[in-house]
């Protein structure tokens, strides 16, 4: 039998299969090769670079559901340009109201560890341009100068999160005892009024918990630290640190209390800016170190260490400056400085002066002394209480006639207690 046709009707079927079918297919198409372009990549790469603050590079995006981006083989540079982070995988989860980041591996060194803080440092204090809570899982975590030492990598999380206007970054990592590692930046808006007719005013205060149990590298601490006292300081690329620190800091300045033990210090870089050097490797225990308005209010420090060698410069510096007494053998030299078996001492500092002593725990082969070789003292405390200027003294460079006007000389005399006047 013959059908009828309808030309207008085969126009209109053609019609709405290319509007209902073939033009979504192509538009599909389209857009699935635009997500997979350099151009998409490229853009992606821009929005998270303006984030970060710093040059970003991706070598491929990826989107394995719907609001997630995976970025693979990231790598996040200093502003000098030279690479600092390296990221293989990352997952970015994006929200109304926050952003989650999911990163697959990180071994963080010093550089890491610096450009890590300037990000903290621009989310606490830049809020127009971080305006959501962040967190970040990073799910196989290390410190690159720790890795084969028997340290064993773990997961961290970073919340960065944003309340009433207080801003708050608290990293979180877990130890093989059960417990965590916290570390917790606060910052916090206070506003008053200063009267009637003048304007309301804001106050700006810091408040930092820290309980690390975990060897953490000194030289992190250093690099995190950049353009404070603390990122002078040497302690040797070996130097790990654990202890617990409490700290505020407002318009007075800093306020707080640390305690905690440093291991593995290299003697030879931490006497490097006194008179004379020493060499061996020696542990630091700070039982009580409390600051107030940017000075030491009390110190009570020990240190220990096993077999090294001290310059007669610093024996004669001790001798002269700090009025320790000369050993038994004190005089012993072999042509490259004294020899030690053992050294051991603990200082005190509070604003009636300075004291120091032998260790009271220390071996018995020092006899009382601050070292010893073969069971005779090289060199024995002082024999009663000194002024904290004599520590800045010690710093000073060979032949200097006033008080340190420069240098790491002037900066320990800056936070040093104001002395009372009196030594007891």
């Amino acid at each position: 039998m013959f059908v009828a046709r309808s030309a207008v009707r085969i126009a209109r079927a053609r019609a709405a299969f290319v509007l209902i079918v073939l033009l979504p297919c192509l538009g599909l198409g389209a857009w699935a090769l635009h997500r997979r372009s350099t151009a998409h990549r490229d853009a992606v790469r821009l929005a998270w670079q303006r984030q970060v603050g710093l040059p970003l590079t991706v070598s491929a995006i990826d989107h394995p559901r719907p609001g997630v981006i995976r970025g693979r083989d990231c790598v996040v540079a200093a502003n000098d340009g030279r690479p600092a982070l390296t990221l293989p995988l990352v997952e970015v989860e994006t929200t109304a109201t926050e952003v989650r980041l999911r990163i697959d591996q990180l071994r963080c060194d010093p550089a890491g560890a610096a450009v890590l803080a300037t990000i903290a440092g621009d989310w606490l204090e830049r809020g127009a341009r971080f305006d959501r809570h962040c967190v970040i899982e990073i799910n196989d975590f290390a410190w690159d100068p720790l890795v084969g030492s028997g340290d064993p990598s773990s997961t961290l999380r970073v919340e960065c999160v944003v309340q009433q206007g207080d801003r708050a970054v608290r990293i979180v990592r877990p130890t093989a005892a059960g417990s965590d590692d916290e570390v917790k930046i606060v910052r916090r808006i206070d506003a008053g009024t200063a009267g009637d007719r003048e304007p309301q005013q804001t106050f700006v205060r810091f408040e930092i918990e820290a309980d690390c149990r975990r060897p953490l590298p000194l030289p992190i601490l250093e690099a995190c630290a950049g353009g404070t006292p603390l990122s002078g300081c040497d302690a040797g690329e070996e130097a790990t640190a654990t202890g617990v620190l409490r700290a505020t800091y407002d318009a007075a300045g800093w306020n707080g209390a640390a305690r905690g033990v440093i291991e593995q210090v290299d003697l030879a870089a931490c006497t490097a800016a006194l008179a004379g050097g020493a060499a061996g490797e020696a542990t630091i225990t700070v039982d009580d170190l409390r600051w107030t308005s940017n000075r030491i209010e009390a110190c009570n420090v020990a240190c220990t260490a096993r077999r090294g060698r001290i310059e007669q410069r610093l024996l004669d510096a001790l001798v002269g400056t700090l009025g320790c007494r000369p050993g038994t053998a004190y005089g012993r030299s072999d042509g490259v400085g004294r020899a030690f078996d053992a050294a051991a001492w603990r200082l005190w500092i509070d604003h009636r002066g300075a004291e120091l002593r032998a260790a009271a725990d220390a071996p018995s082969a020092l006899g009382g002394g601050l070292a010893a070789i073969d069971g005779r003292s090289i060199i024995d405390p002082p024999p009663g209480g000194f002024p904290v200027d004599r520590l800045a003294w010690l710093l000073a460079p060979p032949g200097s006639t006033f008080v340190p006007a420069t240098g790491p000389g002037a900066w320990l005399m800056s936070i040093l207690p104001r002395s009372s006047g009196r030594v007891e």
